[in-house]
Formats: C-alpha cells, structure tokens, sequence
C-alpha cells in the first residue's frame, strides 16, 4: 500500500547510518567501539521495530476509518391506481357532513380495506388517514405526506445476521446482497395497496386525488446508512405524494382549501337558519328558507350560457359557505331550498327537478304541501337579482297544462312556461301542480267579462275568458234580470264546460248583472264583479250593412253582410224576405239598371228597423272569355295586357300571376279567381272589373268589390 512503501526507506537508513559508524571508528575508538557495538546494535535494532510498529498501527487505523459512514440514497417509484368511483365522492364528501344523520352508501364498508393490511402498510395506511382527512377539510393545502421511518416502519435498523448477507460493504459501498436485503425490507410496504384501501375505505375525503390513468401518486422511501459494516439504519423519510385533480388544485400537489372549509362552513349556516324557523307553520318557514338563500348568495351569470350540465356537488355548498365570491346557478338556488326542507322536522316535501322554463335550461322545486297538492317554487326567479318575482313563483299552482306538455304560469307582464324532463324517478302524481296558489282556497275567479254592454236581442251575449292561469271543468254564470214593473228580479243561473268563450244565448229585451265563476276539481272560486248588460228589442236596432260591391253583373249575385243573426232580411221596394245564409245575404242581380235595397232585419218575428238604402248599378255582361287551361301553375308578366275579353276565368292550378299580366283591359268586367291572391298590379287600368269569389269570407276580406257566382 501506498502508506506502508512511504515509510520503509526510512527505516533502511536508519540501519545504513548505524553500520556506517561502525566502519569509520577510528583506531583509538575501535575497541571502545567493539565493547559497545553490540549494545549499539541492539539500540539501532529496537529503534527500528519501534517506528515500524507505530506507522503499522497507524496504517491499520488509517485503514478502518476511511469509507465510514457508507450510505445509500432512498428510491422513489410511481404507485399505479385505477379506480372508478361508483358515484360523485365531493356529493358524497358533502352528504356527509351536511347530513350527518343520513347514511351513506359508500360508507357503510368503511375502514374494511384497510384492516386487511398487514404490518408496515397498515402502519402507513393508518398514518395517511388523518393527512387525508385533514386536506379534504381545508385545514392541509399539501398532499406531499412526509413521515418519519420510525412511523411506518417496526424497526428501522438491522444487523448483517438480520438481513443474512455476510458483507455489507466492499470497496467503500454496499454491496449487491446488501442493497437487495435492505430494499425488501423497505418494500415490505405495498403503496398501492395501500392507497387501493383508502380510495375504497373513504372515498368521500379523496375528492381531491386525481384518479385518472397516468396519474396517482409516488412514494420515496428513505434512504440508509452504517458506520461499522455490521448494521444498518435507516436515514431520512417516507414520502408520499398524491396527485391533486385540476378542479381542486393550487399549485403541485397543493389543494384548494377554500372547498373543504367551505363545507363545513355551509352545514353550520345552514343549520343555523333551520334552527331560527323551526317553531314556524310550514308555508312560513319555507318563504323565510327562500328569503334566506335569495340573502346568501347571487347569480352566477358568468356559467348562464356555457351549456354546464347539472351535477356539480359544490352549487349546494357555495349558497352557505358565506364566501361572496361563490356565486351559484339555478341548480343551487333549487337543491340549497330543497336541503333545508330536508333537514326540517316537517312532512312537506321538496323535490329538485330539473328542464326548461321559456325554452331555457332550468332547474326548480315541486313542494308537496299539506293540503296534499303540489305547488311551484322557483327560488332562482324570485331573488331580485334574476327576474325578481318574490311573491309570484313562491308555492304557486297553475290551472292550465300539465306534466306532460308543461305548465304556463302567469307572471307580470307576461307567461313563465315551465318543462319538465323526462325523470323517472318522479310519478305523473309528484309533478301535477295544483290548479291554484297555496294561500287561496280554490281556484282563481276567472277573467271573464261581457264583450259589449249594450247588445240587441237578436245578438249572442258572448262571454271571453282571458288568461287566469287556470283551465275550468265548468264555468258558472249568475245573471240577475231587472223586473221592468218594479217587481222582484230574477236569476238565473247557466252552467257550461269551461270553453274559451262561452254564448249564453239570446236574451229578451231588458236590464241585466251577470256576474261569473269557476270549478275545478270540485272546488268553485269565487265572483267575479258584477257588470251590467243591456238587451234592446228589435224595433231599436238600425242595423249598417256591408255589400261587396255597388257594381255588378247580370247573372251574378250580390253579398250582403249582416251585422248580427237573423233569420232573415225584408227587401222594403220589392217586400220579399230573403233568408239568411250564417250572417250573410245573397241577393241575385237579374236585370241591368240601378237597383235600390233598403233592408230590415227579421228575427223570431220581429222586425229592425230599415238600414240606409244601397244601390248598385247592374249592367249586362259583354263578350268574349278567355280561360286559362286548367293545370297551369304561373302566368307571366304582362302575359294579356290589353286584351279584349269581357270575362277571364283563372283555375286553382294557378299559384303565381306576374305583374301587368291583365292590365290595360278596358272592356274587362268579371275576373273569376281561383286560390291565387294578385298583386295589385295585375288588373290596373281596368276599369270596370269586379271580382268573382265562390267564397264570401274571402271576398270581403280582400277588400276589393266582388259578386258571386
């Protein structure tokens, strides 16, 4: 070795130097030289052994001290987990604690798994239990678990004999067999077990942890040492370091702890408010829930319009949590009314459900009351920060609609249609809203109202029904007649089926009040105001007629428009009746010249007065038709202008006539239309034309003068 050939030359020196003074002795010093030489020698000798003695003994210190400590670094390794929870663990985190008193599925095994651990899993496991816990309650941002060995591990040093190898260092490092015994003993924890166990004894508290393939988490076990080669021990710290999922995180395995404080946070508020209203009778305490959420949080109009389907767990929180920067969407108004309900000793029932309203995605509350109906409550609307309707979507019912097709509900200044979603977990029965508001005893006194106030006896009294938000199985008329001789009045009392409009009938001449009412399932409104009608006889009646035209054609009819029922029309110049075809009049044009008709209206043998006269100047027709050939679909522009013909007949098949394709007939005097409508253009310049319509109703709404045939 290098020590040992440094200090040899020094000792052969020594011994060259002794036999050197014994060569040099002069003669007067030899014998003096020769009695002390073996003296000398010995001395020299001792010497010499001396030094070697202590360099060896230096050398073999030298030697031992050198490699010590030998240490070795810890390993790190991925831990590989695949797992698909069988529902949401954060809705499980949450139910948890914000309904301690309800049992949860996943939670019925808990802590199974982790009793099947042996030995130093089970030591990590258990020490990982409180980390979690603690992280999934906000009050630990960091889910890199640093624990000593002594807390995982029942012994953390161990001699040769233990590990059974002969040599634990050769050439200053561990050996091989060394390594190997050391790292099984290390090993002898199983991480994915052990994270398997607590991903399947408390899901709820790894909310947080990204389960997702490729994810997971990584261990590193400490590292270890020894200063002798006869034992080793243990040196530095088990880690364990769990991934956090994008949703939850701060930062490189940092968790967002606002999301577990704010559970906590959000039982307790919520609590709180059940407590303050827990004495009041239902309707009471479930208008002070909804005063109290509108209080607690506001709209999230940021996510109105990102399509977020419903399911967030954290909505319910975020109404209570008491943080104003989380703002909720319609889902926490419906699901933070229906969670207080819940936690109330009362047997109203509050369901979430869920569809559109308008159109719009939407979620809301059915509340099943004492009265045994259902009712509407749309929190989300009645907070002034949305639509702002506290008092008109609060238990409120709707008479017409239903489950299936939707309930629209009124609403200022317009109508509210509420869809449900095809849910089978609730029953027509659960969804069917009751036909009128919680606080009245029936349903709404109908909208209905005379059409006029002053009618005829001929005239229908027809009574119109606006919009009450309620469909009636039976509509009541109470009407009242004055007694013309000062007598006693008489009522009558007409029920009918609950029509959109509903015809009394004729009435005789007099004064009447009518006042209505509606029935639905059995139970009747109330009144409506009373208002007054009045019947007049016929001899008051003037009535005003309309005519289709003051210009016509032999062999054609003119059409008169009454301006109510009749059965029928006297003809004052000529004294005939005509009978009435509806409301309408056919009067046939059977000679030229100017006729004059002053009409009087006959109805169950009385007689109007006259109306004013009208006249219409009959002429004979001229010659010449020309007819379109049936199956023509379009006539172009211009296609006959000018043309000669008395009559132009234009079949049904004709759907598109061009512009000016009839213009500049002067001699035209009949245009026989069939479905096609012309632009104004088609017949200018013509001066004598009238129109000829087989259908009255068309005729008169075209505005253009017209006979039929």
């Amino acid at each position: 070795m290098a020590n040992y050939k440094f200090f040899r030359p020094p000792l052969r020196g020594v011994a060259q130097q002794l036999s050197g003074i014994k060569r040099h002795a002069g003669p007067s010093q030899r014998l003096c030289a020769a009695g002390k030489g073996m003296d000398m020698k010995r001395i020299g000798i001792g010497i010499a052994w001396m030094f070697i003695l202590l360099f060896s003994v230096s050398l073999a210190g030298a030697e031992q001290a050198a490699p010590w400590p030998v240490e070795a670094p810890g390993e790190e390794e991925a831990i590989t987990v695949e797992w698909v929870p069988t529902e949401d663990p954060a809705q499980g985190y949450i139910n948890k604690h914000l309904y301690p008193n309800r049992r949860v599925s996943l939670f019925r095994a808990r802590r199974t798994a982790g009793d099947r651990l042996t030995d130093d899993s089970r030591r990590l496991y258990l020490q990982l239990l409180p980390l979690i816990a603690q992280v999934a309650a906000g009050e630990l941002a960091s889910t890199e678990f640093v624990l000593p060995p002594e807390d995982v591990y029942e012994t953390t040093a161990w001699s040769k004999e233990d590990l059974e190898v002969d040599v634990l260092v050769a050439d200053g490092h561990f050996t091989a067999e060394a390594m190997a015994a050391v790292s099984a003993r290390l090993k002898a924890v199983n991480p994915t077990a052990v994270i398997h166990a607590l991903m399947a004894d408390c899901p709820f508290e790894l909310y947080w942890y990204d389960k997702t393939i490729g994810a997971g988490a990584r261990i590193s076990y400490p590292g270890y040492f020894t200063r002798d080669g006869e034992t080793v021990t243990l040196n530095g710290s088990v880690t364990v370091k769990m991934t956090v999922s994008q949703e939850y995180s701060a930062g490189d395995y940092l968790v967002d702890t606002a999301y577990g404080q704010g559970v906590q946070a959000a039982a307790d508020n919520a609590q709180a408010i059940v407590a303050q209203y827990e004495n009041c009778p239902d309707d009471e305490r479930l208008l002070a829930y909804k005063n109290a959420i509108c209080d607690s949080t506001a709209y999230n109009y940021a996510a109105l319009n990102d399509g977020t389907p419903y399911g967030n767990p954290w909505q319910l929180v975020w109404v209570f949590d008491g943080n104003d920067d989380t703002k909720v969407v319609c889902e926490g108004y419906a699901k933070a009314f229906q969670y207080l309900n819940d936690l109330s000793a009362s047997s109203v029932t509050v369901l979430s459900v869920t569809g559109t309203m308008n159109g719009g995605r939407h979620m809301w509350n059915i509340v099943a009351m004492d009265d045994g109906r259902n009712y509407l409550v749309d929190v989300t609307n009645c907070d002034s920060d949305m639509s702002g309707y506290p008092d008109q979507l609060f238990l409120v019912g709707c008479g017409l609609g239903n489950p299936m097709e939707g309930y629209p509900v009124a609403v200022t200044g317009g109508t509210l249609t509420y869809c449900y979603d095809e849910m089978p977990l609730f029953s027509e029965a659960d969804l069917t809203l009751a036909a009128w508001n919680y606080e009245m005893d029936g349903p709404p006194v109908p909208n209905l109202s005379c059409a006029q106030a002053e009618l005829y006896a001929n005239e229908a009294v027809t009574v119109a029904e606006g919009f009450s938000g309620c469909l009636y199985d039976s509509l009541i008329a109470e009407i009242t007649r004055a007694d013309p001789a000062g007598g006693e009045a008489e009522l009558l009392t007409l029920t009918a089926d609950g029509p959109q409009q509903w015809t009394l009938g004729h009435m005789e001449a007099g004064e009447y009040t009518l006042r209505f009412s509606g029935v639905r399932d059995g139970v009747q409104s109330g009144w409506t105001d009373s208002e007054e009608l009045c019947i007049l006889g016929m001899a008051e009646l003037v009535p005003v007629f309309t005519v289709s035209t003051v210009r016509g054609y032999v062999g054609y009819r003119l059409a008169v428009r009454l301006p109510s029922d009749a059965d029928a029309v006297y003809v004052q110049e000529t004294e005939e009746e005509w009978p009435c075809q509806g409301r309408d009049l056919l009067i046939p044009l059977t000679s030229a010249g100017s006729q004059t008709y002053t009409l009087a209206l006959l109805w169950q043998g009385e007689a109007s007065a006259f109306g004013e006269p009208v006249t219409v100047e009959v002429a004979e027709m001229g010659a010449g038709t020309l007819t379109i050939p049936p199956g023509t679909e379009t006539i172009e522009d211009e296609a006959f202008r000018g043309c000669a013909a008395a009559r132009v007949t234009i079949p049904d098949s004709v759907t598109q006539i061009g512009l000016f394709a009839f213009a500049d007939c002067e001699f035209l005097q009949i245009a026989e239309i069939g479905q096609a409508t012309p632009d104004e253009s088609v017949f200018d310049n013509c001066p004598q034309l009238v129109y000829c319509f087989q259908d009255t109703d068309r005729g008169f709404a075209c505005g253009q003068p017209f006979v039929v045939p």
